[in-house]
């Protein structure tokens, strides 16, 4: 009577352990340059590039509201897109200062 939920049990627990996996692998990539800043986000076999001029933008710390923590957008030309969010606070802080400083 237990074994078809033996079978279900391993099913999702193999699902649960794939997606873990999936999700672990997320690494983003940024890149200056002179004329550009380059943002790569590659999760997997997925792979995402965005570019912005480097003249036209800027970046901006938006302080989280009550526990919430901060984030750093880069906007430019009507587009933005969130940067380093699954690094903790402390380390958002730091890169923050550092990017101000180029």
């Amino acid at each position: 009577l237990a074994l078809p939920f033996y079978g279900l049990e391993f099913g999702l627990l193999s699902y649960a352990l794939y997606k873990t996996c999936y999700q672990s692998t997320f690494v983003q990539i940024l890149r200056f340059s002179n004329r550009k800043i380059e943002i790569e986000n590659i999760q997997g076999k997925r792979k995402k590039t965005m570019e912005f001029n480097r003249d036209w933008s800027n970046f901006r710390l938006i302080k989280g509201y009550f526990n919430q923590p901060c984030h750093i957008i880069i906007r430019s030309h009507g587009k933005d897109t969130q940067i380093a969010h699954f690094i903790s606070e402390e380390e958002r802080l730091i890169l923050y200062k550092k990017i101000q400083c180029l």
